[in-house]
């Protein structure tokens, strides 16, 4: 196994609870394939061109641990202090004063991506542009 014993007691839990009753196809099956794929993650053995998470995380300026007790931030995280730290961070400003230019991937539903694509095509927009719309008409509700 690629984890040492320490990190293992916060290890075997988190297999157990969270992914074993997910079920997706591409999740681990046994511990050590979970051991090696954490390690990987944390970038044990990741080439220079992997996701570098152990990295990313090192850069972070904190870090929730979201075990389902303390709600989704955590005890004592403004959510809106921490947007404002998060966007600073990630985004570069746009164009328009008082816009900001954050770049996000999606992994759509297929069927969704084609929806929103043709939604694009018949207002003459830019499937960004439509994103946007929906993102700016679900906070106002």
């Amino acid at each position: 196994m690629s984890c040492c014993p320490a990190e293992m007691a916060n290890v075997v839990p988190l297999f157990q609870t969270d992914l074993v009753g997910r079920g997706r196809p591409s999740d681990p099956v046994t511990l050590a394939e979970f051991t090696d794929i954490d390690a990987r993650d944390r970038g044990r053995g990741e080439p220079d061109t992997g996701q570098q998470v152990g990295d990313c995380a090192k850069l972070a300026d904190f870090r929730i641990e979201n075990d389902g007790t303390q709600g989704p931030a955590g005890p004592g995280v403004d959510p809106e202090q921490a947007a404002k730290i998060a966007i600073a961070r990630r985004a570069k400003p746009g164009a328009p004063p008082g816009h900001v230019r954050l770049m996000l991937t999606l992994e759509l539903r297929l069927a969704l991506a084609e929806q929103l694509s043709a939604e694009a095509i018949r207002s003459g927009k830019n499937l960004e542009a439509i994103v946007i719309d929906m993102l700016e008409a679900g906070v106002k509700r």
